[in-house]
């Protein structure tokens, strides 16, 4: 059966409402941890510097 247009607007308007907000924590950690990954650790224009290893 086909659906009306306001059956449509009343399924997929909350269901995408909810799909994004669901999937924010996750996406926002795959973000932080690629920034981690790639040492982007801030934009203040200071050079991270790499500490040496303690055993070295």
């Amino acid at each position: 059966s086909t659906l009306s247009t306001w059956q449509h607007v009343a399924i997929w308007v909350p269901l995408t409402i909810l799909m994004a907000i669901v999937l924010l924590q996750p996406v926002k950690g795959a973000v932080i941890g690629l920034q981690w990954a790639f040492y982007m650790h801030g934009f203040g224009g200071e050079e991270d510097l790499i500490a040496p290893h303690p055993e070295a």
